[in-house]
């Protein structure tokens, strides 16, 4: 009875939200977007980010996106402006969605939001056709002229940068109330290992690409005839390195899709990626950043588990993901990079 009464409670205030983003629709100043808003807009729940709510949004025939920032996964003070401004950077490549409009006004919605294109497609699948796709998309990106954009998060020194960002997760990690004892031992194994081949890795990793630095498969909308990249939270400037070994790693790929990629995709993606590129030395350079990025996810998926267990995370949100966070808990796979 309990568990009836809390779905219902949880079913009446989505309800409630949608009613409310209705009116927030209505009462867009006009010009905002490219159709005129009626009384019979559309508003539907999707699933997206682990620190965003995502609604589509259906007006006169045209679809939206509707993203509200719930918890800031960078830190900084104003996330939803940071992604607003990405965007925008990005408009002119075509590979990331339109942003329409920007409130961070937080007078509408305890959250910053964010209007913008909805890309109608799939989420990424495992096949070669979906492969080559992306990573003609991921050379694109990878390859835009970068200006002086100094509102993007520079990596000066990227492995210096990842390895602080990896070391200072460890060790709010190691302060939590429930920690798992093997993984701390693992974990401070691996990142002796890359401390004592730090002078040799630093100096062949540099800021030369805007990265997308999120390349799970819900990230990545097929549209049959390309691949375009959504949930911009945290794009920053460093080696595109970080994209490619990240996107290649075995437990990303567990999170949205039933398997792990094979040699022979892998393969093909990297052929596809370096002859879109030009970038000859990306093997070398995934071979670098890799131990990290996989203590990375562990420690994050373990910092996330226990931020539901402490109830710091929000309720819809852990509702949403405690699975999959326990999925990339995975220490077996970290065991490999010993």
């Amino acid at each position: 009875m309990l568990i009836k009464g809390l779905l219902r409670k949880s079913v009446r205030n989505m309800r409630n939200f949608k009613e409310k983003i209705k009116t927030y629709f209505l009462n867009l100043p006009k010009g905002i977007l490219p159709v005129s808003v009626d009384p019979d807009l559309k508003v539907e729940k999707i699933s997206g980010g682990d620190y965003n709510l995502n609604f589509k949004i259906n007006v006169n025939g045209e679809k939206f996106l509707l993203r509200l920032n719930v918890e800031a996964q960078s830190g900084l003070k104003n996330q939803i402006m940071y992604e607003y401004k990405t965007l925008k950077f990005l408009e002119p490549y075509k590979i990331a969605p339109k942003a329409y409009y920007l409130d961070d006004s937080k007078k509408h919605f305890p959250f910053g939001l964010i209007i913008e294109e909805f890309i109608a497609g799939k989420r990424l699948e495992i096949s070669l056709a979906s492969l080559k796709k992306l990573a003609k998309t991921l050379a694109r990106l990878h390859t835009i002229p970068l200006g002086n954009r100094n509102f993007l998060i520079r990596w000066q020194s990227p492995l210096k940068e990842q390895l602080k960002f990896v070391t200072n997760e460890f060790n709010r990690y190691r302060q939590r109330k429930i920690i798992n004892k093997e993984f701390i031992n693992i974990g401070s194994k691996i990142i002796n290992k890359v401390k004592s081949r730090f002078r040799v890795i630093e100096k062949k990793l540099k800021p030369t690409s805007i990265i997308h630095t999120d390349l799970v498969a819900s990230n990545i909308i097929d549209t049959g005839y390309q691949a375009y990249l959504v949930d911009w939270e945290k794009g920053r400037i460093e080696d595109p390195s970080y994209d490619i070994a990240f996107f290649l790693c075995p437990l990303m790929n567990l999170w949205d899709w039933p398997r792990i990629l094979t040699e022979k995709e892998k393969e093909y993606f990297l052929k596809v990626y370096e002859e879109e590129s030009g970038d000859k030395a990306i093997r070398t350079r995934i071979n670098y950043r890799i131990h990290l990025i996989i203590l990375h996810l562990v420690l994050w998926a373990g910092n996330r588990i226990a931020d539901v267990k402490e109830g710091l995370i929000s309720k819809e949100l852990g509702r949403q993901n405690y699975v999959r966070y326990r999925k990339l808990f995975d220490l077996n796979q970290l065991r490999k990079y010993l």
